[in-house]
């Protein structure tokens, strides 16, 4: 023999008696009541347990007193208690869509605004990058070539080419630097000399 829950029984007994007060509910009434009871599930399902408690919460308990109303057969309660909980719904719905809908144009308004920051760190990071360099005009005198000079300016010699691809304009031949050549150099801001070019040269001229 099958069980039923004592929820089941109840179920089952509010059906009984709302079938048994045909007579006294209208049509009218326990079609607002239906409409109420589906309103409470789309509010929920919207989110309006959370955006919208309170209008949820006072939507259910219209609808508990429609039923009580229904089961003691009284159809003007019973009516106005189910437009109340279907009033309430429909509000606990609308308000938790637009919540929602506010905190999508809030969190994507903070994506352009952490993006917009980057963009201007970044910007800035490339400023202080360009600040951070110079350039200085080398006379070349007798004995310099360009990988003496890659060496003063840029602590290795094979960056030569650096210095020969700013002033190939003026370079004839990469090999021999023709003195009295002003040379455009670009270093970092904190440039300092590794050795001293003059002291170099002047020792190479000595041991020409």
């Amino acid at each position: 023999m099958k069980r039923f829950s004592a929820k089941n029984l109840l179920k089952i007994g509010l059906i009984g008696v709302l079938l048994s007060g045909c007579a006294a509910i209208s049509t009218h009434t326990m079609k607002a009541y239906d409409e109420a009871k589906e309103a409470i599930v789309l509010a929920e399902q919207a989110g309006a347990e959370r955006y919208a408690r309170s209008e949820l919460t006072y939507a259910r308990g219209a609808l508990n007193r429609s039923r009580s109303a229904v089961v003691a057969k009284k159809d003007e309660n019973a009516l106005k208690f189910a437009l109340d909980a279907n009033k309430k719904a429909d509000l606990a719905r609308r308000l938790s869509m637009e919540r929602i809908e506010a905190e999508k144009k809030w969190a994507k308004a903070k994506t352009r605004r952490q993006d917009s920051q980057m963009k201007v760190k970044s910007r800035k990071r490339r400023v202080a990058s360009v600040q951070k360099t110079k350039t200085i005009l080398h006379k070349v005198s007798k004995g310099e070539n360009l990988y003496l000079l890659s060496a003063y300016y840029y602590r290795s010699a094979r960056l030569w080419k650096r210095i020969y691809e700013a002033n190939k304009d003026i370079i004839n031949n990469p090999h021999l630097l023709e003195v009295g050549t002003t040379l455009k150099i670009k270093v970092r801001g904190e440039w300092t000399p590794e050795f001293s070019l003059k002291k170099w040269r002047k020792a190479e001229l000595q041991n020409n």
